[in-house]
């Protein structure tokens, strides 16, 4: 087995494969597995209910959700952390610190109308875009897309790897050789 960080890190597009990986990995190196979009959504519920405005909930969830990562760090806390808050400057800023991994992956090549008909086609693990009108989750998915390229290019810039699974391959087989190689 590979030597890995004490927090590990994947990122990147949703439906991308993140929170599948991040379980199997999890399990087989026998860590914790830690979800940002449950802390980010928390914050973002509580901030509204205070009245704040949208977009300063999301800031200040982006934030805690950096600072959790950075707490995980200092207190040597072995886990693996997945969701697409922490973004691949902040990752690589972390990483050089130590004790830190991070992965990003995503589809920059793929038609949104193919992605949904993947995610709707997987009976044991239904992606809640799943439960979208078509029209909504395709447009989602374009955005995705667009993100996807975002992240890699940023990937590129701060030295991250990042995967692209256009291709509908098995991203959490993959990640699991990167990381368990």
């Amino acid at each position: 087995m590979a030597t890995l960080k004490n927090v590990i890190f994947i990122g990147g597009a949703s439906a991308s494969g993140k929170s599948t990986t991040a379980q199997k990995l999890a399990s087989q190196t026998g860590r914790p597995y830690l979800e940002l979009d449950r802390i980010f959504n928390s914050v973002v519920d509580i901030a509204s209910d205070g009245g704040i405005p949208d977009k300063v909930c999301k800031d200040i969830a982006k934030g805690v959700s950096l600072e959790f990562a950075r707490a995980l760090i200092e207190n040597e806390t072995q886990s693996v952390v997945e969701g697409g808050w922490i973004l691949p400057e902040a990752a690589a800023g972390l990483a050089s610190d130590g004790g830190f991994q991070a992965v990003y992956y995503g589809y920059t090549g793929i038609e949104p109308y193919l992605k949904l008909q993947s995610i709707k086609s997987k009976p044991d693990n239904q992606h809640w875009l799943a439960e979208k009108p078509e029209a909504c989750a395709l447009n989602f998915l374009r955005c995705q897309i667009e993100g996807s390229r975002w992240y890699r290019a940023e990937c590129q810039k701060h030295g991250l790897p990042y995967f692209d699974f256009s291709d509908q391959t098995d991203g959490a087989s993959k990640l699991l050789d990167y990381f368990l190689k």
